[in-house]
């Protein structure tokens, strides 16, 4: 019979799969024109400043990852369109300047939000909701279509938006110091991003005797996919840990067995898009347990992974550290 083990490590959990008779190893960057956001053209992505602008105002000026600068006046009401970020505002002190957020902020994030109107998906979001919660400023995500496309709108209604994509810790301390810029708590940025650098570019640098061939996959509700090491934010992480991704830097739509089975990775990293580690772990095992999958050596070794799905699926954030030395223990438990 399969069975579970559920490994503690480092505060965060994982399940490790272990099968019978094996035993387990240790849109366009559209420029807006209003008064509140004027936006233009700019190769600097990243740069944050801030200016007096008067006894009763500060004038904030950000440049997001659409390259456009955007400048605005100290918000009270924010809207973010993406749990991750609305998680990432409130580490930079922001969590009582939310508005309205993205369902998955609700569901999948721990904030305080009674009052916050609840938008929707991030691929559909309810922009007359969105207007009538009167947000002074809008944070919404570079990758996403539907919200790019909300940029003209938003413009209309005279609302400033900016864009913002995190996939690797750089990212996200980039994008908290904007965050930080916004509500004027630079002691967060300091505590909740570069504190952990120090962690990180330690476990980045550590010398490696050999590189783990790894399969990372990500399960939705439409299949499952092969994830790159520049595509995402768990083969990102890998990719700082030095693996060997079978799936190279862009990944697989569309899997190809026959090249897993000849590839036979040391080890397989699999999250679930959107479901508790319950629900993963049941869907891990009839994955991993069918004739296609069975004989690999990662499943016979019992070093197929199943991850908490907001740590490696959605992001980190203020557990970024902990998280990537948790994978790290994964990746090298049969290394002394």
């Amino acid at each position: 019979m399969n069975r579970y083990v559920l490994q503690a490590l480092g505060g965060l959990f994982a399940y490790s799969l272990i099968l019978a008779g094996c035993t387990s190893s240790p849109s366009n960057s559209t420029q807006t024109n209003s008064s509140q956001a004027q936006s233009t053209a700019s190769s600097t992505s990243g740069l944050i400043q801030s200016s007096a602008g008067g006894s009763q105002s500060q004038t904030i000026t950000l440049v997001d990852d659409l390259d456009r600068t955007v400048s605005f006046e100290k918000p009270e009401r924010v809207a973010v369109l993406i749990g991750s970020f609305a998680d990432e505002l409130a580490n930079a002190g922001g969590e009582d300047l939310i508005v309205a957020a993205a369902h998955d902020t609700f569901t999948q994030f721990d904030l305080d939000l009674k009052d916050a109107a609840d938008l929707g998906d991030v691929k559909n979001i309810a922009q007359e909701t969105l207007i009538a919660a009167k947000p002074e400023l809008v944070i919404a995500s570079a990758k996403n279509d539907s919200q790019k496309k909300m940029l003209e709108t938003l413009d209309q209604a005279g609302i400033p938006v900016v864009y913002y994509d995190v996939s690797t810790f750089e990212d996200y301390l980039r994008v908290l110091k904007a965050m930080s810029e916004i509500t004027g708590d630079e002691e967060a940025y300091q505590k909740n991003g570069l504190d952990q650098q120090e962690a990180i570019d330690a476990i980045r640098t550590t010398r490696r005797d050999e590189k783990p061939k790894v399969l990372a996959l990500r399960e939705t509700g439409k299949g499952i996919k092969a994830l790159g090491s520049k595509n995402s934010l768990l083969g990102q992480m890998l990719n700082d840990l030095q693996a060997d991704n079978i799936a190279g830097e862009s990944g697989l739509e569309t899997l190809s067995l026959e090249e897993i089975q000849l590839q036979n990775p040391d080890a397989i990293f699999y999250v679930a898009q959107g479901k508790d580690m319950e629900t993963a772990a049941q869907m891990a095992d009839q994955l991993f347990t069918s004739e296609a999958w069975k004989n690999l050596d990662a499943v016979k070794n019992g070093r197929v992974y199943v991850l908490d799905q907001k740590l490696y699926n959605l992001k980190p954030n203020t557990k970024w550290a902990s998280a990537l030395k948790d994978l790290e223990g994964m990746l090298y438990s049969n290394q002394s």
